[in-house]
């Protein structure tokens, strides 16, 4: 049987790079893939997915054993995202070129993510369901996307949201009635 979440988090408490790796594997797909949702942008993912598990690690010692890890990881996410989005905000364009000069590759994550084939397929099959949820209101599309695509409860979205549960019920609820009317479901 798979050792639990905050079993694994007990260990990388403990400075086990083993366990972090485990649970890094075990979120690495669920974490990218809201993120993305989120900020829209791959390269802009890719990094933030990263300085969420860098986080992870270096913030290993103020998880609190009787809570679950899974708010607490998608809630570190979505602060990175959030504050991300602040940032952008006010940050200039930089030529890709000009960044890239005196660029030294630093240890990375691997990615995630599957192959560009892999993924060019399933967003073909999905692209209908991509472009109503893209339609929805960007808080809207966040609660579903972690109730239906992340398995999060309410109140594990409400936790890592910053916002009250109700708050939380009423944008999923927004959003079905949203993409039923989209897609022409009854």
């Amino acid at each position: 049987m798979p050792d639990s979440d905050e079993t694994l988090m007990s260990l990388v408490r403990r400075n086990d790079r083993e366990a972090f790796a485990r649970l890094f594997n075990r979120y690495k797909t669920r974490i990218m893939t809201f993120i993305y949702n989120y900020v829209g942008n791959y390269e802009r993912a890719e990094d933030l997915f990263q300085e969420t598990f860098i986080r992870l690690w270096r913030s290993r010692r103020r998880y609190d054993g009787e809570r679950p890890l899974r708010p607490w990881l998608y809630t570190i996410a979505a602060n990175l995202c959030r504050d991300n989005a602040r940032k952008m905000r006010y940050r200039r364009t930089v030529s890709i070129d000009a960044a890239r000069e005196g660029w030294a590759p630093s240890e990375k994550l691997p990615s995630p993510l599957p192959s560009p084939a892999k993924i060019a397929e399933e967003k073909e099959s999905s692209l209908s369901l991509r472009a109503a949820l893209d339609s929805l209101p960007k808080e809207s599309r966040i609660a579903i996307t972690l109730h239906q695509f992340h398995g999060l409860k309410y109140r594990e979205i409400a936790e890592t949201l910053g916002v009250p549960i109700g708050t939380v019920k009423s944008r999923i609820h927004s959003a079905v009635k949203q993409l039923r009317k989209i897609l022409s479901i009854n």
